[in-house]
């Protein structure tokens, strides 16, 4: 999703107004809502320093609103083309299913692993139903 998609995504999921997250990070009252909305509609693209105070206000990491484009094949493959440069990639096929395996060392990257440990137990409880969707996603977009 683009960057405007994403503020929309989080917004909505709390539940605040464009005016409100407009306020929140230090618009006029006036023009808020149309300011959020530029963004939303991606015309156009905060900077940095605006782009931390929304992810702030919708409490999610900033990397939460500027993922990659996933709806995009091609971005999505670039994507995953540039994990290949830094972690050996194996592609299978099992029926109609591709799967990607990525071999991750342990070792010098303690920080990923830990993190995808992390994804690996909030799932697991996710599955079970000791988690509840909303946690989950709570979990998954204030990952710093």
């Amino acid at each position: 999703m683009s960057v405007g998609k994403n503020i929309r995504y989080h917004r909505k999921r709390r539940g605040i107004t464009q005016k409100e997250l407009g306020r929140r990070v230090g618009f006029p009252v006036a023009s808020a809502d149309v300011r959020i909305a530029q963004y939303e509609n991606d015309s156009r693209c905060p900077k940095e320093p605006l782009l931390g105070a929304m992810a702030a206000a919708l409490g999610v990491s900033p990397a939460a609103l500027s993922a990659p484009d996933f709806d995009d094949p091609v971005a999505l493959m670039n994507t995953l083309l540039s994990l290949e440069e830094r972690f050996p990639v194996t592609i299978l096929q099992e029926g109609p299913v591709t799967r990607i395996q990525m071999e991750i060392p342990s070792m010098g990257i303690t920080q990923l692993h830990c993190l995808l440990l992390s994804w690996r137990n909030m799932r697991r409880k996710l599955a079970s139903g000791n988690l509840s969707r909303e946690e989950y996603e709570e979990w998954k977009y204030s990952l710093i």
